[in-house]
């Protein structure tokens, strides 16, 4: 259990679930927002995400046997502890049952056509492993945006069909923005965090021709790069900080828990010389998407 846990990258999808069970049961029930599924229903929503997400990591990792034999020796399983064939046979499991639950879900709240959101998920996390990782800025772009696209479908499937009224009339439009600020935040830090990553496999990315950003540009640039979009991220969430300055609980929470690790994530990628301390950068860049999805909670109840 333990390797496959390893191989669907556990800690990721614990973040997903993190994430679900926050904005429901810590920011729109508080708020008494109506809901269009049920509990389980709602689980469901979650499990299919988690399943199209699990296989997309099973089939990046089938195709990137060769790159992390340098990258990450000993840490890929497929072809070692996990035959090709069964991890194969897995990640279709996975990502057949993640569309029908997809569509299902759709059709549970009369928009059957919502599941082709689990479909587009599916197709882009494939082309993602096959062609789109290995291409400049493409692959973090596509894994950025389905990143975001974990909050779009809370808000697509489980709040506007319960709420189309006050939607086409406009008094959820700060609801929207709330979701839309986070889906951003998502988007962001994940793009961030994904060429930090590209800047700590370029070893492996490079043998297999692949044209990522650090193996096309210099290490200035994507330095440069990296630290301009993490200054920008800052600079928000200063403004957001400020925005809440008579919230003394959410301004501190945002300045020590999600700003400060931005800001030292910077710091490390501008002292960066090895791939220890690209990856403390990355490390970094993740408690930063924790403690940006906690911060909902800071939110609702300060």
């Amino acid at each position: 259990m333990m390797k496959w846990l390893k191989v669907v990258r556990w800690p990721n999808l614990a973040i997903v679930i993190l994430l679900f069970s926050v904005f429901r049961f810590n920011f729109l029930e508080p708020f008494k927002v109506a809901t269009s599924l049920s509990g389980f229903q709602y689980f469901l929503l979650m499990f299919s995400v988690l399943c199209i997400m699990a296989g997309g990591n099973i089939i990046n990792d089938i195709y990137d046997k060769t790159a992390d034999r340098i990258n990450k020796p000993g840490k890929n399983l497929i072809g070692t502890k996990i035959t090709e064939k069964r991890a194969r046979l897995v990640y279709w499991v996975l990502s057949i049952t993640g569309m029908l639950l997809g569509y299902f879900m759709g059709y549970t709240v009369g928009i059957p056509m919502l599941g082709s959101i689990h479909l587009i998920a599916f197709f882009l996390l494939w082309m993602y492993s096959t062609d789109f990782k290995y291409r400049p800025l493409l692959g973090n772009l596509v894994v950025a945006l389905l990143s975001a696209l974990v909050i779009v479908c809370i808000v697509l499937f489980d709040v506007i069909p319960a709420n189309q009224a006050m939607v086409r009339s406009g008094d959820y439009n700060n609801l929207l923005l709330i979701f839309l600020g986070y889906a951003i935040f998502a988007f962001v830090t994940t793009l961030i965090r994904e060429i930090i990553k590209d800047a700590q496999d370029i070893k492996g990315d490079r043998r297999m021709g692949g044209k990522t950003l650090p193996v096309l540009a210099s290490t200035k640039v994507v330095k440069i790069t990296v630290v301009a979009m993490q200054v920008l991220l800052s600079l928000s969430l200063v403004a957001i900080a400020y925005y809440f300055k008579n919230t003394l609980s959410l301004v501190v929470y945002l300045s020590v828990l999600v700003n400060l690790p931005v800001l030292v994530s910077a710091y490390c990628v501008v002292k960066a010389k090895t791939n220890t301390n690209w990856g403390v950068s990355s490390k970094l860049m993740k408690l930063v998407m924790i403690f940006g999805i906690l911060s909902v909670i800071v939110f609702t109840y300060a």
